[in-house]
């Protein structure tokens, strides 16, 4: 009895437990187009199917006469831009774009099976990568973008510098600080360190390094 009392009472708080949505199904890949051309040199018809993800519109070949070096599919990202300046004012210019393509009747037997092209910027390109010659790019490209991570860290404490070099603040009794970086050699070894309100209203931490040499500095990252 006790038993079956407990089974319904489990049963009761199972049904109260909102049912978790079910993760929706990835869309099934659209299939490849098949269509056909005939072939200008030798008056066959051809049929073709696309490469799977080919976005290139066939619409001027389908039926038509043409040569077989013609066809090609590709499948290109959407563009992404930045401002290059190439004759003294910037222009927007696509940069990085990767697309896949092949040419199944190409002279070169390597661009028969799909290969990756990366254009670096507008019309420059690096062609012909198969996998191998592709994870190359990217890892060439990952450490630049690692190298330019550690230029932007340079780049915020040098501006910070640059900032406060020369810079002086003025406390309401007219005694004037020299602002100098918190990490700097002389706030390490600065004496009668203390903090000041200046006649701003800001806060500073000011110290001496002998007769006539008054510092202020804040910590790294605070508001001067």
């Amino acid at each position: 009895m006790a038993q079956s009392a407990i089974s319904q009472h489990v049963a009761a708080l199972m049904g109260a437990i909102p049912s978790q949505p079910a993760a929706p199904t990835p869309a099934a890949p659209e299939p490849p187009r098949s269509w056909s051309f005939i072939d200008r040199r030798t008056g066959e018809t051809v049929q073709y199917t696309c490469m799977q993800g080919c976005d290139i519109d066939h619409s001027r070949e389908i039926g038509r006469r043409i040569f077989r070096e013609d066809v090609w599919c590709w499948t290109k990202p959407e563009p992404l831009t930045l401002p290059v300046n190439t004759n003294g004012y910037p222009e927007e210019f696509r940069v990085l774009d990767t697309l896949i393509k092949v040419e199944p009747w190409s002279e070169k037997v390597a661009e028969r099976l799909p290969f990756a092209v990366v254009e670096l910027v507008d019309d420059h390109f690096v062609e012909g990568l198969d996998p191998d010659g592709l994870e190359t790019v990217i890892n060439t490209l990952s450490a630049r973008v690692e190298e330019m991570r550690a230029t932007h860290r340079r780049l915020l404490a040098v501006r910070e510098e640059y900032m406060r070099r020369g810079r002086t603040v003025r406390h309401a009794n007219g005694l004037e600080f020299t602002v100098i970086p918190a990490d700097s050699y002389d706030a390490r070894m600065a004496r009668d360190v203390r903090e000041l309100t200046m006649e701003d209203g800001s806060v500073w931490t000011v110290g001496t390094r002998g007769a006539g040499s008054t510092f202020a500095w804040q910590p790294k990252g605070g508001r001067a």
